[in-house]
């Protein structure tokens, strides 16, 4: 957990709020497609001054396509991400897809270009298939494993809120 200014806002800048950090070093994967996160995204986004949100890992291309979209509804927030990895990546997903047989007959080059095309859209397709939710609940869990404060709970649950995944929680600020 660590603080931060708010700069931007229209709040007294003496303001602090409260960030809870799930670290890409504790956690490599991003949250949005499961790739190799190199960066972290403020849910809700920093534009919407929250008081108090979560540092997510993610990849730049996820994090640049969330943006300061969708601050309050993290399933709307997530679809809007994948729509976008859909749409850049729409001509690797339009690739045909070859048989072996078809393959042996190209030339050695030509061979190659199907192949990375291939895996190019294997990991799109797994990029879209990635399961959100769940690796959420895991990253929560598996911190909070391994500590035994009680505060620990209180964490685990304004996680969870803050992404609309806690049960009994209607919106992402409500309180105790």
């Amino acid at each position: 957990m660590r603080s931060v200014r708010l700069r931007n806002s229209p709040r007294k800048l003496a303001q602090w709020a409260t960030w809870y950090t799930l670290t890409k070093e504790e956690f490599p994967l991003c949250v949005y497609c499961g790739m190799l996160s190199d960066s972290l995204d403020h849910y809700p986004p920093i534009s919407s001054s929250p008081l108090v949100g979560v540092l997510l890992p993610a990849c730049l291309e996820c994090n640049r396509f969330a943006s300061d979209l969708y601050p309050y509804d993290f399933t709307k927030r997530v679809e809007h991400v994948k729509n976008k990895i859909r749409r850049k990546h729409a001509n690797v997903l339009r690739t045909p897809i070859w048989s072996a047989d078809e393959l042996d007959t190209m030339s050695g080059l030509m061979r190659e270009e199907v192949r990375i095309w291939r895996e190019r859209r294997r990991i799109v397709h797994a990029r879209l298939a990635w399961d959100v939710a769940s690796y959420l609940r895991q990253l929560v869990a598996t911190r909070n494993s391994a500590a035994t404060d009680a505060g620990c709970d209180r964490t685990r649950d304004i996680v969870l809120s803050l992404l609309g995944l806690c049960r009994g929680r209607t919106g992402p600020f409500k309180s105790d």
